[in-house]
């Protein structure tokens, strides 16, 4: 099932349960908590606020009805986007959740959207300079949009964009997608980064500004410096300005958070050394 059709359906289930005005009167009746059930209330099920799947006699059309449908997405929901208070809650909950964290979706979407603009620019390239070609797609690329969030994530992910800077590169240069030489574009002619490395450059200016308290405060709050721990500050790592890196369960999904990866990518002890390295010095870097 698509996610718009996804979020659209939750969004209505939503309404329904809490009886909102804007849900249609016809359909209070289409869903049964597992707890309201005699015969279940003794069930697992029955404690996580679990919506009874109707029994359909048709995969193709019986499982496309909003009762089976809306259960089975409810279902699907983690306890803390169920819980929301309300709808506006709901939705910017259900917007940031995803079962496995892969940002493999956004990459995507980011990808086509700027190969199509990518496309359209390429089809105007010989009326334009390479100055005014370099800033066209600078516009247009959303690489470097919210990229912070791809700290940690799989090789995949990255090369997903990457593809799309390889793009970009080969309109701003004017040349072929197989012709040599894509490498010293990038880096030397552009002087363009990897997302990889432009991942933690974003990560380095944000650790940059929480050290210096130019960040919002929920950012400076992740971020701990080793002299203010006590019994910490004769360590080596004092002296260096590091900050502390929390302990983290999963390395696969606590370990990409902000609190955990921003510290340990390591780019803080580069980028908050001297006091006197402004913005202007990062972004010669």
């Amino acid at each position: 099932m698509p996610k718009r059709i996804i979020f659209k359906v939750a969004t209505l289930t939503y309404r329904v349960l809490h009886g909102s005005a804007s849900a249609p009167s016809y359909l209070a009746l289409s869903f049964t908590c597992v707890a309201d059930m005699p015969h279940r209330r003794r069930l697992r099920s029955a404690s996580t606020e679990q919506l009874d799947v109707p029994t359909c006699h048709r995969s193709t059309i019986g499982g496309r009805a909003f009762p089976v449908a809306g259960a089975k997405v409810w279902n699907g929901l983690p306890s803390d986007v169920k819980s929301a208070s309300s709808l506006s809650v709901f939705k910017n909950r259900l917007k940031t959740y995803s079962s496995d964290l892969s940002l493999q979706g956004h990459a995507s979407n980011v990808s086509a959207t700027s190969f199509y603009w990518l496309l359209q620019l390429r089809r105007v390239r010989r009326s334009l300079d390479s100055e005014s070609a370099a800033t066209l797609v600078h516009v247009t690329s959303r690489v470097d949009q919210c990229n912070a969030v791809l700290a940690g994530a799989t090789k995949s992910v990255t090369d997903t964009l990457q593809r799309v800077m390889n793009a970009a590169a080969r309109v701003v240069s004017d040349t072929k997608k197989f012709d040599r030489g894509l490498t010293q574009i990038l880096h030397d002619d552009l002087h363009w980064l990897d997302v990889a490395d432009r991942v933690t450059y974003k990560l380095g200016v944000i650790m940059h500004r929480c050290r210096h308290g130019k960040s919002p405060r929920y950012l400076v709050d992740c971020c701990t410096p080793v002299t203010d721990v006590v019994g910490r500050q004769c360590f080596r790592s004092a002296t260096q300005q590091l900050m502390v890196v929390p302990r983290h369960w999963l390395s696969t999904v606590g370990r990409r958070a902000f609190a955990v990866h921003g510290p340990w990518s390591g780019t803080c002890c580069r980028t908050t050394s001297a006091h006197s390295r402004t913005m202007s010095s990062l972004d010669r870097a």
